[in-house]
């Protein structure tokens, strides 16, 4: 091992193909410091390692490509003179991948280039051992020409899968990937087609007719009359994106919206607020009424996106269409109006929208944009207090999932509401699992505690009864011994 000029990075010289490392995990433990480079004396490919968290590569303008192993927690970027050289080389360190327990096995083979690499005569073996490791991982695809073979192999896998193309292709356009994908008879699980689609519009047409998917992302727009076709799309979560300019209000009103979980992104090239768009919109949430899970994100067209300037109201009108609408669906666990970007002013309708959220049992997850905590939950978060003291299921997120608090009181209820749904979980559960959980409650998480001990008897009052009826059998018998230790005495004085 030696280092680099600017000792940011150990090389690592492999003369013999490649014989060595043996696995990923190998690897890893040389960049766990910092980042090291692999280099095959016979192939003049340098390979870059590190992990997730001192990912640092110096810029290299050769043909490269970058391998996320999400799961093992590690990165490599591949640079050679030839694409062919960098193929063959991430191939190798593909096959170095172990089985592993970790869930997140979410796996990204991305070339960095404005031309993408040829994996046609690469075979199906790697691609089947992919799933061999993991039958239920995710796998992205960027930059990548895949042969019809190997999309066949991706849609007939025995197990849901999570697949995404970015700005890759399929060699017939995806004719042969959408065919297998109609005659499935089980759930493929996801896919995303995001920058230049894998498939032709036709294909994607085709791809909206088949009942296999349970989730499509479309984070590309279709033009014209086929805006709002990926709506009647057979699957029960979809991700897409429209454009305020291209589409009538008239044609928001008749929207058939299949899917029961909602990511819309809605783009305004305006300067003011889209409102006749929005109303039209929930309006069309509340008369559908099936959502489980909504997800609606405004921005803006411009350059900037409302970056350098000051958030944008949003009109009573909307906040009041908002809340009509989510009552009218009452099954919804999700509702999320936040954004990274943060171009709205959500803050005077927080304490509305959490009145009106409060009789929504059924809801696990509020996300918002909060600019001002103060005005948004008022006065020691009195707004979010009383909040989770009539919805006990309910977290108030940020658009990053951490949930708004004031690293006191609020902490302490979303503590005992976690109690709550332990407790209240416990009924689905069998009778004899039922009383040793509610028992082993009593005497830890609940001892000593009123409030906790009163909600888990009062939920489970067939427990209470038993340890009454209990209670009183032993009572009974002790006065029986009391009784017939009174009688032994007395005839020991007559005696």
């Amino acid at each position: 091992m030696s280092n680099e000029n600017d000792n940011d990075i150990d090389l690592i010289e492999y003369i013999d193909s490649y014989e060595q490392p043996h696995n990923l995990q190998e690897l890893l433990e040389y960049a766990r410091e910092k980042p090291i480079a692999v280099w095959n004396d016979n192939t003049n490919v340098l390979t870059y390692v590190a992990s997730f968290d001192i990912e640092k590569f110096p810029e290299d303008n050769r043909n490269s490509m970058c391998l996320i192993f999400h799961g093992g927690g590690i990165v490599l970027q591949v640079v050679g003179r030839t694409r062919e050289a960098v193929i063959d080389a991430a191939l190798f360190f593909l096959r170095l991948e172990q089985p592993s327990k970790e869930t997140d096995n979410w796996l990204e083979i991305n070339a960095h280039s404005c031309h993408s690499f040829d994996f046609r005569g690469t075979g199906t073996q790697w691609i089947e051992r992919l799933f061999e490791i993991s039958p239920a991982r995710h796998v992205k695809f960027e930059h990548l020409v895949l042969s019809v073979e190997q999309s066949l192999i991706l849609a007939t896998r025995t197990q849901p899968i999570g697949l995404s193309f970015a700005s890759s292709s399929l060699d017939d356009y995806g004719d042969a990937f959408v065919d297998a994908l109609a005659g499935r008879q089980s759930s493929f699980g996801s896919l995303t087609l995001d920058g230049t689609p894998a498939l032709v519009n036709d294909n994607v047409e085709r791809l909206l007719q088949v009942d296999c998917l349970d989730h499509l992302d479309l984070p590309f727009y279709f033009e014209d009359d086929r805006a709002l076709l990926p709506f009647s799309a057979k699957v029960n979560s979809l991700s897409y994106i429209l454009f305020t300019d291209d589409i009538s209000v008239a044609d928001i009103q008749s929207l058939n919206i299949v899917a029961n979980k909602l990511a819309l992104r809605i783009v305004h090239d305006g300067e003011s607020f889209p409102t006749k768009f929005m109303i039209a919109f929930w309006e069309r949430v509340l008369r559908l009424g099936h959502f489980v899970e909504l997800r609606v994100v405004l921005t803006f067209g411009d350059e900037d996106n409302g970056l350098n300037r000051s958030l944008m109201p949003v009109p009573n009108s909307v906040v009041a269409a908002i809340v009509h609408a989510i009552k009218a669906n009452a099954n919804l666990e999700v509702l999320d109006l936040s954004s990274s970007d943060k171009v709205l002013d959500w803050d005077p309708h927080v304490g509305s929208l959490l009145y009106y959220l409060e009789d929504l049992k059924a809801l696990r997850t509020f996300r918002i944009d909060v600019a001002d905590e103060d005005e948004a939950f008022g006065y020691a978060y009195g707004n979010l207090q009383y909040f989770l003291c009539r919805n006990r299921t309910c977290r108030v997120t940020n658009n990053d999932g951490d949930a708004y608090t004031d690293d006191w009181m609020i902490d302490r209820m979303y503590k005992f509401n976690r109690f709550y749904q332990g407790v209240t979980g416990l009924v689905s559960q069998p009778h004899s699992e039922r009383s040793v959980l509610v028992a082993e409650a009593l005497t830890k998480r609940a001892r000593l505690k009123f409030k906790h001990c009163a909600l888990l008897l009062s939920s489970h009052l067939d427990l209470l009864n038993e340890i009454v009826q209990a209670t009183q059998l032993d009572d009974i018998a002790d006065d029986d011994s009391l009784s017939s230790l009174n009688q032994d005495q007395k005839r020991q004085r007559i005696l």
